[in-house]
């Protein structure tokens, strides 16, 4: 039987197959490296611009513009209403204030209501209704209830899917939306939790997300809406939300439109509520009404960034912080 004789191995070979081993592992890691950050980067997300059209509960197609945020699930959330005859296009323009809330963090819904913008029924023509801007109380009723209420579910679909926090939501009212923004605030805070829990904390709440509203020369009512009884259910809540109202001094739509502003302030409880820094009223020496307000004023651009960045982004409470939001017994975990 022959046997074969192995020649040892000389330690310049050892040293060679070592080095090679070093450098093999350390390009595999380098590899696994950049494949993580690669992965890492094409997971956050990048500023974007989604036209989408919701169904009401009674059939409306209501458009919607959302811009997204970069911060994710801890990103508060604005949603934009016009003024009569008008659209979500006052928001929506290319350097419009919607996107300029977008490049500071939130992410923003800029929709239109029934009777305006691009808002259809089917195939019904709503021409004259929507060009004279006279509406029912039923028809302002389910601007509120199924118009709004629609994009409240859609804001809750992004929360589930953690793009943003409804538990911070502000709504922007301006002129006519103004009554509907105080209808929606005092029906979203009246909403009892899901019975899910053995006592109220443990609860999942169904509403109480408005933590800042703003009124920007705002109508003191719309037909079929007690705007006065709602303004009494959001004093009760003051303490859980933040509310701005400006105006311009020279608004010749609306001359009435201070006294309107300041019988509002005072039935928010006025000073009081102003010295707790829960209310705020601003006038400006402007005929500019909305939107254009913001847009010509300086001073009311900069306080309306800064009351929000106040009221909504500095909110860190641990009622604040993302949680799932739908009844415990539905989940799947």
């Amino acid at each position: 039987m022959s046997h074969k004789i192995q020649r040892p191995v000389s330690q310049q070979t050892i040293e060679k197959t070592l080095s090679f081993s070093v450098c093999l592992l350390l390009l595999l890691l380098s590899i696994d490296v950049e494949a993580i950050s690669a992965q890492t980067k094409k997971k956050k997300p990048t500023k974007q611009t989604e036209e989408q059209t919701l169904i009401t509960g009674d059939g409306w197609s209501i458009p919607i513009v959302y811009y997204n945020s970069t911060e994710g699930k801890e990103a508060p959330v604005i949603l934009l209403l016009h003024d009569r005859k008008q659209s979500r296009n006052v928001w929506s323009k290319k350097n419009g204030l919607a996107r300029a809330l977008q490049d500071q963090g939130y992410a923003v819904i800029a929709m239109d209501l029934r009777y305006h913008g691009d808002s259809k029924y089917g195939m019904q023509d709503f021409e004259k209704k929507r060009n004279e801007g006279k509406f029912s109380k039923r028809d302002y009723a389910a601007m509120v209830f199924q118009d709004i209420e629609t994009v409240k579910g859609f804001i809750f679909k992004k929360h589930q899917e953690k793009s943003l926090n409804m538990r911070k939501m502000g709504i922007v009212g301006i002129g006519m939306s103004g009554p509907l923004a105080i209808a929606f605030t005092a029906y979203d805070w009246s909403k009892p939790p899901f019975k899910d829990g053995a006592t109220l904390e443990q609860r999942t709440p169904r509403g109480q997300d408005v933590r800042s509203l703003v009124l920007i020369s705002s109508d003191k009512y719309v037909t079929g809406m007690n705007t006065m009884k709602q303004l009494r259910v959001l004093s009760r809540y003051s303490a859980n939300m933040k509310i701005l109202i400006q105006f311009g001094n020279k608004d010749t739509e609306n001359p009435a439109v201070g006294k309107i502003a300041k019988d509002f302030y005072q039935r928010l409880g006025g000073k009081k509520s102003a010295d707790r820094k829960v209310l705020y009223l601003v006038e400006y020496d402007s005929r500019h009404r909305g939107a254009e307000l913001l847009e010509d004023n300086k001073d009311a651009k900069t306080n309306f960034t800064v009351f929000f960045e106040k009221s909504l982004k500095h909110l860190n409470g641990p009622n604040d912080e993302w949680k799932d939001r739908r009844n415990r017994f539905l989940r799947d975990d």
